[in-house]
């Protein structure tokens, strides 16, 4: 009887644990490779949206900086606040006519009330531009406990980039940005 049960083992039992144990390792290794190819290609799709979004802002921003409007009104000095909010309009609408496409610039411009930067996010942004020959990122909260990607960059004077004349700051609200970054994904 035990040579029986032995004989069974070594036949039918051993031989199957083996195969079983060993085609799991097969599946385990395959689902592995899968599922790495997968995330490898979403992460890869998530990059490629991101720089893609990062462009669009560094275009709206470089066409902000060399724009001949606002040179003039950053040059202009002892501005009436009619003055200045003229100019202010003046910006708003070049920047919806001629930088972004008008189909695109409904709601882009926004006050944001009562919410705002604090004072110290603001100065170590504009510390930074100062020390830094490119484009600032930087992270900010508004008043409202509201997460703002900021992207600054300086503006020259025409025709001369030894002269900063003011900065550009760009608020992307967070969630926005994500959202754009992710959906297509």
């Amino acid at each position: 009887k035990t040579r029986l049960v032995i004989a069974l083992l070594m036949i039918s039992i051993i031989p199957l644990v083996g195969i079983s144990g060993y085609s799991f390792h097969i599946f385990s290794a395959a689902l592995q490779e899968k599922l790495s190819a997968s995330i490898s290609q979403t992460l890869s799709m998530i990059n490629l949206n991101m720089v893609s979004e990062i462009e669009k802002y560094q275009y709206l921003c470089g066409s902000i900086c060399i724009s001949e409007e606002i040179k003039k009104g950053l040059l202009k000095k002892d501005m009436t606040d009619m003055e200045k909010n003229q100019a202010m309009l003046e910006i708003q609408n070049m920047i919806r006519n001629k930088i972004i496409y008008p189909a695109q610039a409904k709601n882009i411009f926004y006050d944001l009330g009562y919410d705002g930067f604090y004072q110290e996010d603001v100065d170590r942004i504009l510390s930074q531009l100062e020390e830094q020959d490119q484009d600032v990122w930087a992270y900010v909260h508004t008043y409202r406990d509201r997460n703002i990607l900021v992207l600054g960059r300086r503006i020259y004077e025409q025709y001369s980039k030894s002269r900063v004349i003011g900065y550009t700051l760009i608020s992307i609200e967070e969630k926005i940005f994500s959202k754009t970054v992710l959906e297509p994904v």
